[in-house]
């Protein structure tokens, strides 16, 4: 401890002019012993786990010129995945002089100076802090957003957030883009957070929020910024140790890379017509269905049209799928629901806006967080129809049939969930934990969205555009595995996209055949979407096709054959 005292500390013997030089821009008042106890304090006692906030970081006039200079000569690239959306720079570390941001350039050689790491070493009690410079600038406009996780990469020790927010008005909880902060799960293993933050940090002009990095503990989010033409701008960054930090296993890029240990549970009990699934579509299944489904979807030659597009993208949607008079209660039911519990508003909205009544939230924010439905006692009634349309129809034999004709797939078992996925609250995140473990599953996904009176509505572009999220990507993994680089952005530089995407419609049903080695998610939903994504989420297990090992060899072409194909 001494050790830092000193090194944090001018003695005597120091140049005065050259701290000066050294430390310049930032506000030096902080570092006096004073400032440093106090912080230190606060530090310590702050929950749900050790950050603070310094405030001004800056000189206020340095702070500004600082502002300008990145306002007017970074450039940013415009990023998004399952975890993010919003627009980066090019990584700030290498810099060199340049004139054009000269005052940059000497906050960053402040911040990374051996007295200020060795000042904010002393407040986090976090050890020596090594030399490695590690910081970026990104810039949150309206609807930007980056999810839970836990910022734990390499040897990360110290996070920082340097705020450079439009600071024409003070920037209130009404803009959004705060830091959220969340506290470990009572009762949980350890590594799990709780699914609402528990404390949340203001991007406040000229401030540095800053918070220890560790394992299945250091979870946060930035909450999606509301504000419009006011965007969040910030610089990033990282002080690192010598050694990565233990329980990296805890890490939210350890748990979203870890496959499943088991395999999940699929329901083998089917409801009438009675017929073995692999049987034709009977005449009988059809009378049956058509008392639910569009009789478009009912047709031989509209089946077999769906047929032939399964098999050549192994995926196909159905709009408007269920019948008129089954859907428009379920819309209608939907909308009561989402201005029932306030979504027709302004964001942000509470995080259990809409619990209660059968709805339930689910999920660890760090891979998912929606509600689900399950009937018991008073229960709500969008939530009632979703299940009825469930079991009455998802999970029959009848209907099992009929993939089979649509599909071409025999079903064996089925589960399910029904499923809301909230205005600015609610997403699922790709994970390696969702791959089916070897053999193919076939997902079926029935959703309903809020979309005004038609398909040209302004509701429903912006469903289809994709700008309000609410949309299910599929995703390969690199068979290869992440790289450094990859993992320490989260995935940004995919820029091969989505196996598939399916934009939220209402009525609207996806069959997706789901392969080993394939991810899936369900996009945030931003909280100007015009409502809630309602969806029945189906997954059947499929009988898998048989291999001939004795085909195979009578089959398999010589080297140079097989070279030429690829």
């Amino acid at each position: 401890l001494k050790l830092f005292e000193l090194a944090a500390m001018v003695s005597a013997n120091d140049d005065p002019k050259r701290r000066k030089v050294d430390l310049a821009p930032l506000n030096q008042e902080v570092l006096t012993s004073t400032g440093r106890e106090k912080l230190r304090e606060t530090f310590a006692a702050a929950k749900p786990f050790p950050h603070g906030v310094i405030a001004p970081i800056c000189e206020e006039e340095a702070f500004a010129a600082i502002n300008e200079e990145m306002k007017e000569g970074l450039r940013c690239t415009f990023k998004e995945s399952d975890l993010f959306k919003l627009y980066q720079t090019q990584d700030l570390s290498g810099m060199q002089d340049d004139p054009q941001f000269k005052g940059l350039i000497q906050l960053r050689n402040a911040i990374y100076s051996e007295t200020f790491r060795a000042f904010i070493s002393e407040v986090a009690q976090c050890g020596p802090l090594t030399d490695r410079v590690d910081l970026a600038a990104s810039t949150y406009t309206d609807g930007c957003h980056l999810l839970c996780h836990d910022d734990v990469i390499g040897t990360r020790k110290i996070s920082f957030i340097l705020y450079f927010s439009d600071n024409s008005e003070e920037w209130t909880k009404a803009d959004g883009g705060a830091l959220e902060l969340y506290g470990q799960q009572p009762g949980a293993p350890e590594g799990v957070p709780e699914q609402i933050p528990s404390a949340c940090v203001l991007p406040t002009w000229n401030s540095m929020a800053f918070f220890t990095v560790q394992p299945g503990v250091s979870f946060h989010a930035v909450q999606e910024v509301f504000a419009v033409e006011r965007p969040r701008l910030s610089v990033q960054g990282w002080f690192h140790a010598a050694d990565p930090p233990p329980k990296a296993t805890l890490a939210t890029l350890a748990q979203i890379t870890a496959t499943a240990t088991q395999v999940p549970d699929f329901s083998l009990n089917w409801t009438a017509p009675e017929a073995p699934l692999s049987a034709a579509l009977s005449d009988e299944d059809k009378a049956f269905l058509s008392q639910w489904m569009d009789e478009q979807y009912l047709q031989e030659e509209n089946l077999e049209a769906i047929s032939a597009r399964f098999e050549q993208d192994s995926s196909v949607e159905l709009r408007s799928f269920l019948k008129e008079s089954r859907a428009t209660p379920v819309a209608e039911a939907a909308r009561a629901r989402d201005l029932k519990d306030g979504f027709s508003g302004t964001p942000p909205h509470p995080y259990n806006a809409g619990v209660g009544e059968g709805w339930k939230l689910s999920g660890v924010p760090h891979l998912g967080r929606n509600l689900t439905f399950e009937a018991n006692g008073e229960a709500d009634q969008v939530g009632t129809q979703l299940v009825d349309i469930q079991k009455s129809l998802f999970q029959t034999a009848a209907f099992g049939r009929w993939l089979k004709a649509a599909t071409s797939l025999t079903c064996i078992g089925h589960r399910g969930e029904v499923r809301r996925f909230r205005p600015g609250l609610d997403y699922t995140v790709a994970t390696h934990g969702q791959m089916t473990q070897g053999d193919s599953v076939l997902d079926c996904t029935w959703t309903m969205v809020y979309a005004g009176a038609d398909d040209q509505s302004d509701e429903q572009a912006m469903w289809d555009t994709g700008e309000v999220g609410g949309f299910e990507a599929y995703i390969g993994t690199d068979e290869s595995g992440e790289s450094a680089q990859a993992a320490e952005v989260y995935r940004a530089d995919d820029d091969d996209g989505p196996l598939v995407s399916i934009h939220a419609a209402p009525n609207n049903l996806s069959l997706v055949m789901r392969d080993q080695g394939t991810m899936r998610f369900v996009k945030y939903v931003s909280g100007r979407a015009p409502g809630s994504r309602f969806d029945i989420s189906q997954v059947y297990s499929i009988e898998q096709p048989e291999s001939s090992e004795e085909g195979e060899e009578e089959d398999e072409p010589d080297s140079e054959g097989e070279e030429a194909g690829q």
